[in-house]
């Protein structure tokens, strides 16, 4: 596993450096690529401009004599020439329009320019004379009337140039891939310090187990991309830690509520096997037995709502309900409750508080808020339930005078299975999973949800809903 975790880390680093290299590559060769075109243009450029140069200086040595080429000066074409030793010599050559020499400079001897078809245009093209690379320029001859009359050619050799740019492009060729191996082993060197964190936090990943969740990965001292890669890595483990000791918790509870009644009934229908027993005594204790089924059906009942809520299965529909009648409806099926713990609610129905909720799941809150109420308040108190409107919203707030709840009880009295101090409350039945599903189903209608509560005093839940 270790390894699988190095291998990847190493292939991520030099993933990261071939990308980098890859895009080197393309911006250097295009850098090269620019400075060869500027470099031979400019070469080229100045051999042209001293081949325009003589072109102009030979220009008068012609004549057209009716609309045929004849030569004038022939000195110029004939002294000098032959003798010349200039590092750069010139060559003339003068063709009509079969390509035919009519004149040439004296120092190309027996050899002759190569030249191109009549063009209307200067063509300027490399060729070889003698074994020696050349330069030449190709010039038009037209006659006053616009008819053409042949070409002439001037060259010049272009080893210098040809030889500057021969080692230019041998430079650049040798350099490049030089320079990408560098880069690539410069930025190979970067990405591993960039990844190193990376493996840091793999590091610490592995020590992680379901059965140890404490340890946490160390922060980058810079907060960039990677500080908030661990502190979200962190904050995840965070979450699952708390889950799971939820989890753990809520398992143990769910152990505890269920060993109770289930050990109630082993015990109860033991006793009745060990030997017969009156119609009666068997009437009482079976009807025990299936209270004690029946509170263990209703808990069940009340942990798969509780999961359907968790996993997305329950989902509400919302739409218009009328809170005064749904407050009504609640409040009759608690009347039994009411009347055995003779407490009193005042509550005076007002009509069009309409809200925006699901119906049935609005009366599962109200009925577990009200039946909590009932049941911590003192015999003959009352519990007063009060509707207000306003912008938006329509607050339902339900106070009782019962035994309150101190800060620490109210941060918790939202959890599974938990229930207020005992010592208070013992003459309360029910599994703590009341208030549980309250959360839950008003979460899923966002439905805000706040208590204010005093140990004596009382508590007061307020349900805000969207109007």
């Amino acid at each position: 596993m270790i390894w699988n975790f190095r291998t990847m880390i190493w292939n991520l680093r030099t993933r990261i450096a071939l990308w980098f290299a890859i895009i080197a590559a393309a911006f250097v060769g295009l850098a090269f690529a620019i400075i060869y075109v500027v470099v031979h243009q400019a070469n080229y450029d100045h051999l042209d401009d001293e081949l325009i140069t003589k072109v102009h200086d030979v220009w008068n040595n012609f004549a057209i004599l009716d609309d045929s080429l004849a030569i004038v000066h022939t000195e110029n074409w004939r002294e000098g020439d032959v003798d010349e030793t200039d590092v750069n010599p010139m060559f003339k050559q003068v063709v009509d329009l079969g390509s035919h020499v009519v004149r040439k400079s004296g120092n190309l001897r027996e050899n002759t320019l190569p030249s191109r078809p009549f063009s209307e245009d200067s063509v300027y093209f490399n060729d070889v004379l003698s074994g020696f690379r050349i330069r030449l320029v190709q010039v038009p001859i037209v006659a006053p009337n616009k008819a053409p009359v042949g070409s002439l050619l001037v060259a010049m050799p272009s080893e210098g140039a040809e030889t500057v740019m021969e080692e230019l492009q041998l430079v650049l060729l040798v350099s490049y891939p030089i320079i990408l191996t560098a880069l690539f082993a410069v930025s190979r060197f970067i990405a591993g310090k960039i990844v190193a964190p990376v493996s840091r936090v793999i590091s610490t990943a592995e020590r992680i187990t379901e059965h140890d969740l404490g340890e946490r990965i160390a922060l980058p001292p810079v907060k960039d991309e990677l500080h908030r890669f661990a502190s979200t890595l962190n904050g995840l483990l965070d979450r699952c830690q708390s889950a799971l000791t939820r989890e753990q918790q809520f398992t143990q509870d769910v152990s505890h509520e269920l060993l109770t009644p289930l050990a109630s009934l082993r015990g109860t229908l033991d006793v009745l096997i060990r030997r017969p027993r009156t119609a009666e005594h068997y009437t009482s204790r079976i009807a025990a037995c299936l209270q004690e089924i029946d509170g263990i059906t209703r808990m069940v009942d009340q942990l798969l709502m509780i999961a359907r809520a968790d996993s997305g299965v329950l989902k509400p529909t919302l739409g218009p309900v009328d809170l005064s009648e749904r407050l009504s409806v609640v409040l009759q099926r608690l009347e039994p409750l009411l009347v055995s713990r003779g407490v009193h609610v005042a509550f005076s129905a007002r009509d069009g508080l309409i809200v925006k909720a699901d119906g049935p799941m609005t009366d599962r809150i109200l009925e577990n808020i009200l039946s909590n109420a009932i049941k911590y308040s003192p015999t003959r108190s009352s519990i007063e339930i009060e509707l207000k409107r306003d912008i938006g919203t329509t607050a339902l707030s339900i106070i009782d005078t019962g035994i309150g709840m101190s800060n620490e009880e109210q941060k918790r009295i939202f959890d599974r299975f938990y229930r207020a101090d005992s010592s208070r409350s013992s003459h309360v039945s029910g599994f703590g999973l009341g208030l549980a599903i309250v959360k839950r189903l008003a979460e899923l209608q966002k439905i805000q949800i706040s208590i204010q509560s005093e140990p004596t005093v009382g508590t007061t839940f307020t349900l805000t809903f969207q109007s």
